[in-house]
Order: structure tokens, then C-alpha cells, then sequence
């Protein structure tokens, strides 16, 4: 919602200036493709969450390419350690094609992470909760 509400107020700033010296200036067109994202969103919330994990994993995928790219830019300038930034394209790239053909999947498999990771803060939070009030006695 703050980021559809964001989107209109660069929409409506930017009909409202109408400046005519940056013609190159996308703006316009940007806000009203995100305001109506922000309302396809708004609308179809179930539709969204089922296809995010695609979006993500469509996003890693094409991210891993252009990660892929600058690695061989770095090899071509003889540049050190080229090959941490190739090893992560192709981990993005093998994170992103398993995202893609199992959403469903990931999005269990994400939610357990968060649990566990949840569950081994709160256990941390109580022993440091113990310590404390065993000092403060």
C-alpha cells in the first residue's frame, strides 16, 4: 500500500511540473507502470504471492547472467579473483532455475528457514533474558 501510495505522488508531481527540459526523462512512464502494478497487486494479492517465487527466481536467473558478464569483464583485465564473481553467477543462476521450476517448494522450504531461524533467536533471546537476571540478583 506505502508503495503504491509513493508511486502516486511521483505520478501526480511529475504530471504537475511537466518540465519539457529533460526529454529523456522517463518518469511519467515509470510511475504509471508501477501505479498500476501497485494496483494489480492491491487487487490479486493471492495471484501475486503464487507467482513471486517465479519473479524471484526470474530475477536471479537474469541477475547470474549479468553477474556472469562482469566476470569475464574481470578476466579480460587480468583483475584477481575473477572467479568468486563467476562461482556466485553460477550459484545465482543454479538458485534461480530451481526457484523457477519448484515455486512451491521454495516458498515451503523458505518458510521452515525462517522458523528455525526464528525459533534459534528466541532461544538465544531467553538464555540472554536467564543471564541477565541472573547477574541483576
Amino acid at each position: 500500500m506505502k508503495g503504491v501510495m509513493k508511486n502516486d505522488i511521483r505520478l501526480f508531481e511529475k504530471i504537475r511540473k511537466r518540465s519539457n527540459n529533460n526529454i529523456n526523462n522517463n518518469e511519467l512512464v515509470l510511475g504509471i507502470i508501477l501505479l498500476a502494478f501497485g494496483l494489480i497487486i492491491l487487487l490479486n494479492q493471492v495471484a501475486f504471492i503464487s507467482i513471486l517465487p517465479i519473479i524471484i527466481g526470474m530475477w536471479l536467473i537474469i541477475k547470474s547472467v549479468m553477474k556472469f558478464q562482469l566476470a569475464i569483464n574481470l578476466k579480460s583485465m587480468m583483475a584477481e579473483k575473477w572467479g568468486w564473481v563467476l562461482a556466485s553467477a553460477i550459484l545465482m543462476f543454479i538458485f534461480g532455475v530451481l526457484i523457477v521450476l519448484k515455486p512451491f517448494a521454495t516458498v515451503i522450504t523458505l518458510t521452515r528457514f525462517v522458523g528455525i531461524m526464528l525459533l534459534i533467536a528466541e532461544i538465544c533471546d531467553l538464555i540472554e533474558s536467564i543471564y541477565i537476571l541472573a547477574k541483576v540478583k
